[in-house]
């Protein structure tokens, strides 16, 4: 059985990626070039970011 892989492109927004994220239920959404993965965006990364601007 194939799954497909949920991805973004780097012209989404980062609210796009959370809503991703959030429907999903998944903890990592790689950030996908021509078939190619070059970045990974995680909701602990979107933590720390929080974290920060509360700061």
């Amino acid at each position: 059985m194939t799954q497909s892989v949920v991805c973004i492109v780097p012209k989404d927004t980062l609210r796009d990626a959370v809503r991703v994220i959030e429907t999903y239920h998944i903890s990592a959404l790689p950030v996908v070039v021509l078939g190619r993965v070059v970045g990974m965006l995680t909701s602990e990364l979107f933590s720390d970011m929080a974290e920060r601007r509360q700061q």
